[in-house]
């Protein structure tokens, strides 16, 4: 698999409005723990750092939650709405 698709995957299987450790993005999701575990745990860290460069994702101390507000803002209000309800 490669380095763009599995970090494609791992924000879109990233959850939207909880934060959550490293440990638990892994246990979050069976494609996810399937495919970190096979690799070293600096994978998933480097893929974390990479998707928080690009903002996609917020970082608190030990703990990550996709950026919902720039992902908002890139989808038609009416859109909004609909995925809110």
């Amino acid at each position: 698999m490669s380095v763009f698709k599995r970090r494609r995957d791992l924000m879109l299987q990233f959850p939207k409005i909880i934060w959550l450790t490293q440990k638990e993005i892994m246990e979050s999701n069976n494609e996810l723990l399937r495919t970190y575990l096979r690799k070293s745990n600096l994978f998933l860290k480097r893929d974390l750092d990479e998707l928080k460069k690009l903002t996609l994702i917020l970082n608190d101390e030990d703990r990550y939650r996709a950026n919902t507000e720039l992902l908002l803002s890139s989808i038609p209000l009416k859109k909004q709405t609909l995925n809110l309800q």
